[in-house]
């Protein structure tokens, strides 16, 4: 039974351990600065590249508009075609943009901090130079706060081109929610940052995929070779007998006592968790009532330190000893630089993903990932949970007559009185369908067929299989 499931499954668990440990990985810049002509492509990836690709959105008052995201930066002029920002001997990957008052743009990329003076249209390199600086705010006319690989805090001065990096003390442990919902326990463990604290968790993953390449090719390696000596001893071609002992004694050693064995686990909680995610939309409604006390969860939601956790991060502009960083588990807040924190009180969620935020002026905005969205006018006024209707939003600004819009992966949504509504607007549009799109869908199958989920849940329960009976097997061979 062992033989045959890995012999029946072992070329798509090859696939989805290629694809899932590339997809882990989707900020290598390759995988968006590089991809395939839609022709061809189903129309449901398309549509998800075209609305994905550009993360952020931002308007300046005289109507002078910037986008972009991993694959670069854009800007136009009112209703002007998009053109690309020009850079110097680079084009990174823009994770943020801020505007300051100076009129000057500043962009967090995956190769330091970058300037433009001339609203986008050229860019120039200005610190922190080969480091990943993923979110920006500015805390007053020539500082600029920032965070570097979602784990360190710094500031820069823009005057004299210095950083400083902030000191920032641990959690509290009684500052932590209660529980999460089995929605985002799920997604974190799934993709790589839901056991322990960075790095542990993506190299876990990164092993369990590496191991759904090597396994089906060791076990194939191990079954097929027998059957080619035989047939070449049948030819009286005969194989040296030590020559197969060596062969076959160590394919058994790397597939299960090495790699097997290591990665029972993890193969086990990556396909548990792949099935959940194939129906997340029919589950959704049960996974976010499912309630995990924080006693049951991995280390990685204990907080022990920040590595990898700070997602966003406000300033109070009147007084920097309190500024605040958001993670998978809330807001926390601190009066005295960092050394003691709280949570912030955020109406209908207990442990909000704060996926990403914007700071303009005395405003606040808070994008949740799987959760609400909220708004405050200034640091002194409690947080106002807003509406639904901008799911996971990736970027917020203010239109002309100070409304927020909310950029989503479904375009985007202009908020007013009555809610979020669909605003129509350009995006900068690729000739290509990035890497990471083409990964994703064959991972999902969807550049398959829309309803290959049901095979990939097949293919999971046979993984589970696959790493019980390997086991029951290595328990009665142990190490030959």
């Amino acid at each position: 039974m062992h033989r045959w499931a890995g012999l029946i499954s072992g070329v798509w668990l090859a696939v989805l351990g290629i694809t899932g440990f590339f997809l882990d990985h989707r900020d290598w810049r390759w995988m968006w600065q590089g991809g395939l002509s839609e022709n061809g492509v189903p129309t449901q990836i398309v549509d998800k590249s075209h609305h994905g690709t550009m993360r952020l959105y931002q308007i300046v008052e005289d109507d002078h508009h910037l986008s972009g995201g991993h694959s670069g930066l854009w800007w136009k002029q009112g209703e002007q075609p998009w053109q690309a920002t020009r850079f110097a001997d680079d084009t990174p990957q823009v994770y943020s943009l801020i505007h300051t008052a100076d009129h000057s743009w500043w962009l967090a990329t995956d190769n330091g901090v970058w300037q433009s003076n001339d609203n986008g249209i050229t860019a120039s390199q200005f610190a922190l130079a080969n480091h990943s600086v993923t979110a920006l705010v500015q805390s007053d006319a020539n500082k600029i706060w920032g965070v570097v690989d979602r784990s360190r805090v710094f500031k820069l001065d823009v005057t004299n081109r210095t950083v400083e990096w902030i000191a920032i003390a641990s959690l509290n442990q009684m500052e932590l929610p209660d529980s999460i919902d089995l929605s985002r326990l799920v997604h974190d463990v799934h993709f790589g940052r839901g056991i322990f604290n960075a790095p542990w968790s993506l190299l876990l993953s990164d092993l369990s995929a590496i191991a759904l390449v090597v396994l089906p090719l060791t076990g194939l390696l191990y079954w097929w070779l027998p059957r080619l000596w035989r047939r070449k001893r049948q030819q009286g071609r005969s194989v040296n007998k030590q020559v197969k002992q060596q062969w076959a004694i160590w394919l058994y050693r790397f597939h299960a006592p090495v790699i097997g064995i290591v990665c029972v686990v993890p193969i086990i909680y990556l396909s548990i968790t792949g099935i959940f995610l194939d129906h997340s939309t029919g589950l959704r409604s049960l996974m976010k009532q499912t309630r995990i006390d924080q006693p049951l969860l991995p280390p990685v939601y204990r907080l022990s330190n920040w590595d990898g956790q700070i997602y966003s991060l406000f300033v109070d502009q009147q007084n920097t000893r309190h500024f605040s960083l958001g993670t998978r588990l809330g807001l926390f807040s601190t009066d005295d630089s960092g050394q003691n924190w709280y949570r912030e009180s955020l109406q209908g969620a207990a442990a909000s993903f704060i996926w990403t935020s914007r700071q303009i002026k005395d405003q606040q905005f808070i994008g949740g990932m799987g959760g609400p969205n909220y708004f405050r006018n200034s640091n002194d006024e409690p947080w106002f949970k807003l509406p639904h209707g901008a799911h996971m939003p990736t970027d917020i600004t203010l239109t002309a007559t100070g409304e927020s819009l909310w950029k989503t992966s479904k375009g985007l949504k202009l908020l007013d009185e009555n809610g979020y509504r669909d605003q129509k607007a350009s995006l900068p549009e690729l000739d290509y369908v990035p890497w990471y799109y083409i990964l994703d869908g064959l991972h999902s199958g969807l550049l398959i067929h829309e309803q290959w989920k049901w095979l990939n849940d097949i293919f999971a329960i046979l993984a589970i299989f696959l790493t019980t009976t390997g086991l029951i097997r290595w328990w009665r061979v142990k190490w030959l």
